[in-house]
């Protein structure tokens, strides 16, 4: 039999700064409060080219960093060799298409020493994940944290992975293992069609599974991918459409079309 102040502090009303999950930015940590030592599936959903993985990447960095645990992301669609040059890119200010082309001048070398300097003692794991299916992502997360605290599971994305009952099953691992789950997801086409491009929850593929089993919904918008202006082109929102832990809403960002990567919710 439980007293009611048990009750009371396992619901986490009195939340302190230390015992929400830090994703570098404080606007985004109060907003969201993932609670630490619970389970937690963070849909993160967008049309293609917005920047779901940059904006994944840009979270596990800060995420590892900050906590001091290993993430570990699985990328269906892009290569680990790929992933590796934006972080590198985002670390070190370094343009990602020199990066990308080996087209770099002196400083840019030294730049990009720094950044690597800065990654690789970070514990972030990437496994190209093509045809993987979740029973073996469970042995690579298994593998991980045999050796690490693992403390944060990236999908890219949720329609490449194999099977059914995906996002049910992933709601069942991050209970088990008591972390946050991020899900890339791509949105249907029905945002096109619209005057307003901005997500909505409507825009979601599978939506009723997913809006089951995810605690939170965010949804990336850039209106400069879609107006080429110089006012919008830097421009960025993360729309918290469902949150079960805290509020919903707007938080703005900045993109950056050179590193790939957003800010405004980064510490560094």
């Amino acid at each position: 039999m439980k007293i009611i102040k048990e009750d009371i502090e396992s619901l986490g009303l009195n939340k302190t700064y230390s015992e929400i999950v830090r994703l570098g930015s404080i606007d985004l940590e109060r907003k969201l409060s993932i609670p630490k030592g619970r389970g937690q599936v963070i849909l993160v959903g967008a049309r293609p080219g917005m920047g779901k993985s940059s904006f994944a990447l840009d979270l596990v960095r800060s995420f590892v960093f900050i906590e001091n645990k290993s993430a570990i992301y699985f990328s269906f669609e892009l290569l680990s060799k790929d992933l590796s040059k934006r972080l590198i890119s985002q670390s070190s200010g370094v343009s990602y298409k020199k990066l990308a082309h080996s087209e770099l001048s002196n400083k840019d070398l030294k730049d990009m020493s720094e950044g690597i300097f800065k990654l690789k003692n970070l514990p972030i794991y990437i496994e190209d994940s093509h045809g993987m299916d979740i029973k073996q992502m469970m042995k690579s997360m298994i593998e991980v944290s045999h050796g690490e605290e693992l403390g944060m599971i990236v999908i890219d994305y949720l329609q490449l992975v194999p099977g059914s009952d995906r996002l049910r099953i992933l709601k069942q691992i991050a209970d088990e293992v008591k972390i946050p789950i991020i899900v890339l997801s791509q949105l249907g086409r029905t945002v096109e069609l619209r005057e307003d491009k901005k997500p909505i929850l409507e825009d979601l593929k599978e939506r009723e599974e997913v809006y089951k089993y995810s605690d939170c919904i965010l949804f990336l918008y850039r209106k400069g991918f879609y107006e080429q202006n110089k006012s919008t082109l830097k421009s960025a929102e993360l729309i918290i459409a469902k949150n079960d832990n805290g509020d919903t809403g707007t938080i703005n960002l900045k993109w950056s079309s050179n590193t790939l990567s957003f800010f405004g919710h980064c510490y560094e």
